[in-house]
């Protein structure tokens, strides 16, 4: 089954505690109108601390939607023809709640990330492919605290 690394990084001052989320890479058609943040849900990580300045290299799943309309994993083999067609996307999505060393709030950061996909040398100067969900996923990437 193909994996994707995906990076997270604590920028603050202090550690990032009780840390847990999901997270998932996915390859999506560039025909998709929509995003699929919540199949993110299906893995879960939960690395408790996460030390300021430094950073958490995580290997995920890559999935993809099966002709049967759930989502599985796929083989490097069976996609990398698509990502080099410019075909299809591979994003890095999810969640992570977390806390400060101050306690207090519970902290949550959405994220999403075009890992590969929609570049090809030959079109420079024509529309980018994929803007739709590039502009999705760029959209996604933000912080906040639960009440």
């Amino acid at each position: 089954m193909a994996e994707s690394n995906l990076v997270i990084n604590d920028f603050g001052k202090t550690e990032a505690i009780n840390v847990h989320g999901t997270m998932i890479a996915a390859i999506i058609a560039k025909e998709t109108k929509q995003l699929p943040f919540e199949i993110a849900q299906v893995r879960p990580f939960n690395p408790t601390v996460i030390y300021p300045t430094h950073q958490q290299i995580y290997g995920v799943p890559v999935v993809r939607r099966l002709p049967n309309g759930k989502w599985g994993g796929v083989t490097w083999g069976d996609i990398v023809p698509q990502l080099h067609s410019d075909d299809a996307f591979l994003f890095g999505f999810g969640k992570i709640h977390y806390s400060d060393i101050f306690g207090g709030a519970v902290h949550t950061q959405t994220f999403c990330v075009l890992l590969v996909g929609g570049f090809q040398p030959t079109r420079v100067g024509q529309p980018i492919s994929g803007a739709v969900l590039r502009q999705q996923c760029s959209d996604y990437n933000r912080a906040y605290d639960e009440k």
